[in-house]
């Protein structure tokens, strides 16, 4: 039989989890600079708290260290764009789809971010891409709402 646990126990458990890989994460940096493992511990953290600003520090200092790395060129764009840094987040998220040109998310967040910019019909074009890629999957669904 399941046991039930209260939710306040949960959110210590993810708080404390939180707090534990921080921590862990900071620790790595000091020893090494450029330890990469610490810098998207810490990124994935601050995007997860929308401090935008630190997560594009820690994606920095992430590809500095690994720049062929397509996902973290998609953070960085994301968490560009949430810091209203558009035409820096369009720079990130081309260079994510010029190292892996099959990520629809990155698609998906670049075709939003072209819309804002207002290049509508690029924009378009990529969410079309989104569609393409994803054909089954909710993310292919959202894109097409979004042309719709």
């Amino acid at each position: 039989m399941p046991v039930s646990v209260p939710n306040e126990h949960w959110r210590w458990m993810l708080c404390s989890s939180s707090a534990n890989a921080r921590v862990s994460a900071e620790r790595a940096l000091a020893l090494d600079e450029h330890n990469i493992g610490g810098h998207a511990t810490l990124a994935s953290l601050a995007i997860s708290r929308m401090d935008w600003e630190m997560a594009i520090f820690h994606l920095r200092k992430f590809t500095e260290v690994k720049p062929e790395d397509a996902p973290a060129w998609g953070d960085l764009g994301l968490a560009l764009s949430g810091a209203g840094r558009e035409k820096e987040a369009l720079t990130a998220f081309e260079r994510s789809l010029a190292l892996d040109s099959g990520h629809a998310a990155t698609w998906f967040n670049a075709g939003l971010n072209l819309r804002r910019l207002g290049r509508e019909q690029e924009g378009v074009a990529y969410l079309r891409r989104v569609a393409e890629l994803d054909p089954q999957g909710e993310l292919g669904r959202l894109a097409l709402q979004q042309i719709a």
